[in-house]
């Protein structure tokens, strides 16, 4: 009977500890969104924030449509894969990631000092794209440890995405003069130090926190059923991109892009995990 009372005291402790890490991370992520769109809206005009808010819409897409549905395929079945095959994952995940983040960074700042650093679309699209690549990686790390209930290290993952990215994107627009273009490819540099950050905080910590005793699968069994889980979420997601969207870009439409700026800005302040 004690041993029955002492796991439930144990499980009711963990269930606070983790309830503590969870707020601490809502709350200091909230902190560093309203003090990076201070920042931001302090560096850049209305003008130059509309513009980063319309690029933003993109981001906002792949999040809805790609990011979201594998993270949530990543919490539903990650604790189901065989540990042999997440290890190796993991191996190829930072092997390929410190790549290819390297070549993007070198080739996306050289381009934007040496070639083209004018507020167009292509540029726009070139910076969106290389960020969206590297907050996926974040994403996909913070689910994972979510799966595996590692509170504190999605708390630090949370806070830090938040703070760093916001910090960058204010150093690269006060650098150069308030350009939104500069201002994205700092969100692009913050989030690529992030998930650095975050993948040399796993380690095993992925591994070690799996229940011994629960039951994998390999890896092709589960890609099967994560595949047919993680699709509706692509479905929908669409729509809930255009209720998210259509409200800025039909402003711009039919408005003025400072008037874009504005109206992000004040929107971000109640829907910031969305920013």
């Amino acid at each position: 009977m004690s041993a029955v009372a002492d796991t439930k005291k144990h499980s009711k402790y963990a269930l606070i500890i983790e309830g503590k890490w969870t707020a601490i991370g809502q709350i200091g992520a909230a902190a560093g969104t309203f003090v990076g769109i201070k920042l931001l809206t302090t560096l850049l005009d209305s003008y130059s924030y509309g513009q980063l808010a319309l690029a933003m819409t993109g981001f906002a897409l792949a999040q809805q449509i790609i990011i979201s549905p594998i993270c949530s395929m990543i919490e539903r079945y990650f604790p189901e894969i065989e540990l042999d095959s997440a290890d190796d994952l993991l191996r190829f995940i930072k092997t390929i990631h410190s790549a290819v983040s390297l070549i993007l960074l070198i080739s996306i700042a050289g381009y934007l000092l040496f070639i083209s650093s004018s507020t167009g679309v292509v540029n726009f699209t070139i910076i969106a794209l290389a960020f969206i690549l590297s907050s996926t990686t974040v994403f996909m790390i913070s689910s994972a440890l979510t799966s595996q209930r590692q509170r504190k290290q999605v708390a630090i993952v949370q806070i830090s995405s938040e703070w760093l990215r916001f910090a960058f994107a204010a150093l690269f627009a006060y650098a150069f003069l308030g350009s939104p273009l500069w201002a994205l490819f700092g969100f692009f540099v913050g989030t690529l130090f992030v998930s650095h950050l975050a993948l040399r905080q796993v380690g095993t910590t992925l591994f070690t926190a799996q229940d011994s005793n629960s039951k994998t699968r390999p890896m092709k069994s589960v890609l099967k059923d994560s595949l047919r889980y993680g699709f509706p979420f692509s479905l929908w997601g669409i729509f809930t991109w255009v209720h998210y969207a259509s409200d800025r870009w039909a402003l711009a439409l039919f408005g003025e892009l400072s008037e874009v700026g504005r109206y992000a800005a004040l929107c971000q302040l109640g829907y910031y995990p969305q920013m």
